[in-house]
């Protein structure tokens, strides 16, 4: 990302404290992207299930992210600069423990369910004048990343591309997968992981892979 001074007309490159605070400034209106959000057979006009939030792919519309304050650790300094996390939800669901005993099939973040009537639809537009092979290479459309409630998408998720004036139907296919508690008996080198309560990170609260 570049700036133009106007004193002198030379470009120079963003300071790094800078990138976050200008990205956070700039005017992107979602519904002028997102046409249609449906979950569940219910319509979501006004885009309350879907947050922006800043990547380092750039601004991206998350649907079912947590909110920041389950998200990031109060002295990590980022709950401040990525305001957009915000979406006063109270999560319900943990990845060691799950669901809350009293937590409704409404509960958030947001369970899967099969069938079709349990899936999410999004009607997406972009624009031409948007498209810029500086940025986005070989890639026209829009990237679909996969990623868990509580982790902050990027480039290092798996992802679908979506082409322009294309339709997609994505089916997710669910792997839970255990661990023994009996192994917290053995150090993690020789395990090679970690528990969740056992990594303490800088910034986030909840220790994953992509964390």
């Amino acid at each position: 990302m570049r700036y133009v001074n106007d004193s002198s007309l030379d470009t120079a490159y963003l300071p790094g404290d800078e990138i976050v605070k200008v990205m956070s400034e700039t005017e992107y209106v979602e519904s002028e992207t997102l046409i249609t959000n449906r979950f569940r057979n219910q319509l979501d006009s006004e885009l309350n299930n879907i947050n922006r939030v800043l990547t380092s792919d750039g601004f991206c519309m998350s649907f079912n992210l947590e909110d920041h304050l389950t998200l990031f650790k109060e002295n990590s300094g980022l709950s401040e600069d990525f305001d957009s996390f915000k979406n006063g939800k109270k999560s319900e669901w943990t990845p060691l423990q799950g669901y809350n005993k009293d937590a409704n099939v409404s509960a958030f973040p947001f369970r899967i369910f099969s069938g079709k009537k349990n899936s999410l639809v999004l009607l997406l537009v972009q624009s031409k004048n948007d498209e810029d092979a500086s940025c986005s290479g070989a890639d026209v459309g829009f990237k679909i990343y996969w990623h868990m409630p509580n982790e902050i998408p990027g480039s290092w998720h798996r992802y679908v591309m979506i082409p322009p004036q294309k339709s997609c139907n994505m089916i997710m296919k669910a792997t839970r997968v255990s661990t023994s508690s009996d192994l917290k008996r053995y150090n993690p080198v020789q395990r090679r992981c970690y528990f969740d309560d056992e990594k303490e990170l800088r910034f986030f609260k909840s220790y994953t892979k992509s964390h």
